[in-house]
């Protein structure tokens, strides 16, 4: 099993839960004062999309809470995902939002790769537009299996923008509060370069009522169906 096999598999996998620790965020400051909820966290909320690629519905719902390092984070499922079987919580920390991932593995020909836990800050409401936030995150990956094992140098660079608030039609709904965001990604593997970004765009008390996704020259769009608010 060549490496290369091994850093693409963690790229892509990488690339599909995240884009969207811990390794920690490297950025500095302040986590802000939030100007409005514009992801609404609680136990059974949900979303539903329609993914105009697939022609389906994908639904992502909190299931639950936990606490890590006295902040409570909400566990989701996103059944768009469901083929990983990784855990993903949701934090609000002042005006920043947060998407976390846990550990995990996948295999790949034989060999094991193991991931560490890290999050990512997807959102600063308090943020005026084109005002960058920009940060890093080093996730630990190891592989093991066929008489190999090792480490992989692995960092995430991100940088952050809010490039558009205020009212938002969309598919003939009116929403009052819309915060556009856009997060870019460099995924930098052992010294294997890859770029990816997504858009998110989250409307006040309801959520993300769509998201553009763009990474391998690959562009997917769901835009928001219905919604469960607890």
């Amino acid at each position: 099993m060549k490496k290369i096999n091994i850093i693409k598999a963690a790229i892509f996998f990488i690339l599909t839960v995240a884009i969207s620790s811990c390794s920690s965020d490297d950025s500095s400051g302040s986590n802000g004062t939030t100007t409005g909820n514009y992801l609404p966290l609680a136990t059974n909320n949900s979303w539903k999309y329609f993914n105009q690629n697939q022609s389906l519905i994908n639904e992502i719902k909190i299931i639950g809470t936990d606490q890590f390092q006295g902040t409570a984070y909400y566990e989701f499922n996103d059944d768009s995902q469901a083929d990983f079987n990784l855990r993903q919580w949701f934090a609000k920390k002042g005006a920043t939002y947060f998407l976390k991932t846990g550990d995990t593995s996948l295999n790949e020909s034989g060999i094991t790769v193991n991931i560490k836990s890290y999050e990512l800050p997807i959102l600063k409401d308090d943020y005026d537009v084109n005002v960058f936030w920009t940060g890093r995150v080093s996730p630990k990956v190891t592989y093991s299996g066929n008489g190999q094992s090792g480490t992989l140098p692995f960092k995430v660079d991100y940088s952050g923008v809010n490039f558009f608030k205020g009212e938002l039609t969309l598919n003939g709904t009116t929403y009052p509060n819309v915060i556009k965001t856009r997060l870019n990604i460099t995924i930098n593997a052992n010294d294997q370069i890859t770029n990816a970004s997504e858009e998110y765009w989250y409307a006040e008390n309801i959520g993300m009522i769509k998201i553009i996704t763009n990474s391998n020259n690959s562009i997917e769009e769901k835009e928001i169906d219905s919604f469960i608010l607890n």
